[in-house]
């Protein structure tokens, strides 16, 4: 009798055992695939940004009046999108950082602030010089009860004027 208290007991903390293992690995897996999916955002502002500038710049070669490679290039704070059927664009903060997530779309599997299901993701374009042009982007999220943050940061001149 006592001998199968004794088994039953060891077999009770392996499973326990490995039932923590399992619950530990799938918090480091969700924590993981979040820093993932936020670096990637994080460089997406950065690309956007990088598209408007180049934008302008092709503008200006056109000889487009008032348009320079940093003509929307303001300091400040931003949200951006990419879109595919227009051309991105900055939405100012007013010097705040983002509190609105953005959306996953489940048909496309984008993310924007048009349509789809909130997410834990918040991103930033912070501008702080105008030539050349500083551009920080930054995204926070939570998971597992802790927020995070990732900032690409990249600068911009103007080579092709």
């Amino acid at each position: 009798m006592i001998e199968s208290i004794v088994a039953i007991s060891l077999v009770l903390i392996g499973l326990l055992g490995i039932i923590n293992l399992i619950i530990k690995s799938q918090n480091t897996n969700k924590e993981v695939r979040s820093q993932f999916v936020a670096s990637y955002l994080a460089a997406e502002g950065v690309e956007i940004a990088k598209n408007i500038i180049d934008t302008n710049a092709s503008l200006n070669k056109q000889k487009v009046s008032g348009i320079n490679w940093n003509s929307t290039m303001v300091p400040g704070t931003y949200e951006v999108q990419y879109n595919t059927t227009r051309e991105s664009k900055l939405f100012d903060l007013g010097g705040a950082l983002s509190s609105r997530p953005l959306k996953f779309d489940l048909t496309t599997g984008l993310y924007s602030y048009d349509g789809g299901v909130a997410s834990d993701f918040t991103r930033t374009i912070k501008i702080t010089e105008s030539a050349p042009i500083t551009v920080d982007s930054i995204v926070k999220w939570r998971v597992n009860g802790t927020e995070r943050a990732i900032n690409v940061s990249d600068e911009f001149t103007g080579w092709r004027q």
